[in-house]
């Protein structure tokens, strides 16, 4: 039997022996999150295994890894970004996936031309099947939080992407809450999925599909023909339902000062975008941009906004949303102002570089 002496001198021994193999523990549990963190920033190369025309100017681009039978995990309403080889330059754009499986042996993105567009250009007419493309994994938080909650989803023309992968996952669930898609384009052709949602809404009776054309309509057309209102969304509401916007600027911001109006709480509204302002202007002046490797001096020319500018240039900030809303693209102007692209005049300091406007000589530190 021990003496106390003898017990002390055990846990004396015991004790280092203990304290080694939590501190080892949690090392290791340290280097694990660690390297998740790097697996989780590390690009992925990705292949080109289809092609298909949607509506009149957009694809559907299915992408495959060449050695990964399945691709890291996805949330429906989540993005990719895209490093694309432009003109000697790499530009990066955001593109939400289109679809939505448990375990994902392809990626689907869906990309309309834009006017002036360089990465959409680049994926409509350039990455045919076969093509590398270097992507980001999964982001973004633009999620369907709880698919047994009722929701309502408001798309205009591409915008419909990650709301198809937002219902194929609903679809998926043995109760999913009630759920209305507002689809709004000009014309028939560029409802893209349109069969689709008619079709769930025939099998599935949680499922209210709305499509509105603002244009010329197709004979025997049973949807919309005038443009969407909050008051027309609000006819068909569902009681404690959420109202997810991906439209254009305009449009949401019109739809979503006629809901608050009505009174339904702005914490119950959430939207995504990815489409940059695209009013060219001309503009005079000279900015001195500032990076870590030194100072450059550009004359803007016509731009969209600075970040285009910067863009064009090489050497712009990071960025995933062109439109204000992933906030990556700050940088600071240290003399001279910008011009704000959402009305508030000339400012300086620090600015999202994608909402303002080069508006005479300026510094720039990126």
């Amino acid at each position: 039997m021990l003496t106390l002496a003898g017990t002390v001198a055990v846990v004396l021994l015991v004790l280092p022996v203990l304290v080694a193999a939590v501190l080892s523990l949690d090392g290791l549990r340290h280097v694990a999150a660690r390297l998740g963190a790097i697996g989780a920033d590390r690009p992925l190369t990705l292949v080109v295994s289809r092609r298909r025309t949607v509506g009149t100017d957009a694809v559907r681009i299915s992408l495959v890894s060449e050695w990964r039978p399945v691709l890291p995990g996805l949330r429906a309403g989540q993005h990719l970004v895209f490093d694309l080889p432009v003109e000697g330059r790499v530009v990066r754009r955001a593109y939400s996936l289109s679809r939505h499986d448990r375990w994902a042996s392809s990626y689907e993105v869906t990309v309309k031309r834009e006017a002036g567009g360089a990465g959409s250009g680049f994926l409509v007419d350039r990455a045919l099947e076969g093509c590398r493309l270097t992507v980001s994994r999964a982001r973004g938080t633009f999620l369907d939080a709880d698919p047994a909650r009722p929701v309502v989803l408001v798309a205009a023309g591409v915008g419909i992407t990650p709301f198809r992968a937002m219902l194929m996952a609903r679809r998926r669930r043995p109760r999913a809450g009630r759920t209305v898609l507002w689809f709004t384009a000009r014309e028939r052709v560029n409802l893209y999925f349109h069969d689709e949602f008619v079709a769930l809404e025939q099998a599935a009776g949680w499922f209210r599909y709305r499509p509105v054309l603002t244009g010329e309509a197709p004979a025997g057309w049973a949807g919309g023909r005038e443009r969407l209102t909050a008051a027309a969304i609000l006819r068909e509401l569902p009681e404690g339902a959420d109202v997810l916007f991906c439209t254009g600027k305009a449009m949401e911001s019109a739809l979503i000062d006629g809901l608050v109006e009505a009174g339904l709480p702005r914490d119950r509204i959430r939207h995504e975008q990815f489409a940059a302002a695209t009013e060219e202007a001309e503009v005079g002046g000279e900015l001195t941009v500032v990076t870590a490797a030194g100072p450059r001096r550009l004359v803007p020319g016509r731009a969209t906004s600075l970040l285009d500018v910067l863009d064009r240039a090489a050497c712009a900030p990071p960025y995933e949303c062109r439109v204000g809303d992933c906030g990556h693209c700050r940088v600071e102007i240290t003399a001279g102002t910008v011009l704000d692209l959402d009305g508030g005049g000339p400012v300086r300091g620090r600015v999202l570089a994608c909402r303002v406007r080069p508006d005479g000589d300026a510094t720039v530190i990126v």
